[in-house]
């Protein structure tokens, strides 16, 4: 499942109310109302257009992949990254054999 960050890193730069966010969206070039700005403060906002993308990342001076995150990754890392790292050993064999 994918989740929106935008209420932490909104956070970060001290936008702490939704309003705030929204005057901050306007001032970029993107006009939006406070309480359609209060949507993308929750879990599950409305959908993401590019614009609002492209307009949020620089108000919250992030690439737009930092906007969101995959709570499956974030709970499976050492679990998936453990897995990889076999895999590459499985695929790679001994290292011996290049010396």
């Amino acid at each position: 499942m994918i989740s929106n960050r935008i209420k932490e890193l909104a956070a970060l730069k001290n936008i702490k109310t939704a309003r705030e966010f929204s005057i901050a969206l306007s001032e970029q070039g993107l006009k939006i109302s406070h309480s359609n700005a209060a949507r993308y403060f929750k879990s599950s906002p409305p959908s993401f257009s590019l614009k609002f993308i492209e307009i949020a990342s620089k108000v919250l001076e992030c690439h737009p992949g930092e906007l969101f995150e995959d709570m499956k990754l974030s709970t499976n890392s050492s679990t998936d990254e453990a897995l990889v790292n076999k895999k590459r050993s499985e695929k790679s064999g001994p290292r011996s054999e290049l010396f």
